[in-house]
Order: C-alpha cells, then sequence, then structure tokens
C-alpha cells in the first residue's frame, strides 16, 4: 500500500503495515502504526468524501488514539486530513520548545528517563530522546527492518 511506504520513508522508528491484510477483518485498521497512538483511514480515490471518512475514523478510534484520514488522487500528493483536536495535540508534541522551553536547560529522555541537557535532546517520532537513546532506537528500527525484509 502507498501510504504504508510514505510512512516507513518518513518514520522509520515505527513499524508500519497493512491492517486488513494481517489480521483478515472487515473491521481492522486500513493502517496499524504500532507505537504511534493514530487511527488511519486510507483512501486512494478521484473523489473525496472528507466528512463520511473522518466521521468512519472517529467512530473506529480508540479511546487514546487520533484520527487521521490519509487521501491521494492520481497525480496528487496525499492529502492529511483530521481533527482540530488532533492537529492541536500533535503540534504541541511536535513543538514544545516555543515558549516554554526557551528558558529551561533540561528535558527527561521519553526512553531512558534520565534528565539530559536540551542540546542533546532529538525529535524520534512523538517523543523527545537524547543522543545516546536515539542511536539505540535506529539500531534496533535497523535491526527490525532487516528482519522483516530478509
Amino acid at each position: 500500500m502507498e501510504w504504508v511506504h510514505e510512512l516507513r520513508k518518513a518514520m522509520p522508528q515505527f513499524a508500519h503495515r497493512r491492517g486488513q491484510q494481517f489480521s483478515g477483518s472487515p473491521e481492522s485498521p486500513d493502517v496499524i502504526s504500532d507505537g504511534l497512538p493514530v487511527q488511519w483511514e486510507v483512501k486512494r480515490t478521484e473523489t473525496a468524501a472528507i466528512y463520511p471518512w473522518l466521521d468512519q475514523v472517529i467512530a473506529d478510534c480508540g479511546e487514546d488514539q487520533h484520527p487521521i484520514v490519509a487521501h491521494r488522487r492520481n497525480g496528487k500528493p496525499w492529502a492529511i486530513v483530521t481533527t482540530p483536536e488532533t492537529l492541536f495535540h500533535l503540534l504541541n508534541i511536535a513543538y514544545p520548545a516555543v515558549g516554554l522551553l526557551e528558558h529551561e536547560s533540561e528535558f527527561k529522555c521519553s526512553e531512558c528517563g534520565k534528565q539530559k541537557p536540551v542540546e542533546d535532546r532529538v525529535r524520534w517520532g512523538f517523543e523527545h530522546v537524547c543522543r545516546k537513546c536515539e542511536g539505540y532506537l535506529f539500531d534496533k528500527a535497523e535491526q527490525r527492518d532487516k528482519r522483516r525484509h530478509g
């Protein structure tokens, strides 16, 4: 699936796969991204029915998941539709340094749990990790990809 390929390129630290093929159930999500709190609805059509798709992905969402619709027409780039709550939540995670962390000198690494200097902070998916943990996570993702793809 094209969207899985896009996710693997953009976020190799997470395992992404087609949902319905793995579980065989029509109720399965279109795409599963292990470790991401996202419910995907993927549409590859020439016509768009954004609100019914958004309603569907919201209905399918788990309690701690964020609804996201990925849509693409032939010859066009992918378009993403979500709720304002999800957009603002993800932006706050991706850019916490705006205003809040300007005066802080340390952050807590989400992988090892240790306080580290802000200069050592690296974004890893929706989390912030130290450079040492980034190397560890990258190696782990690379090993997983080798096992998955031979």
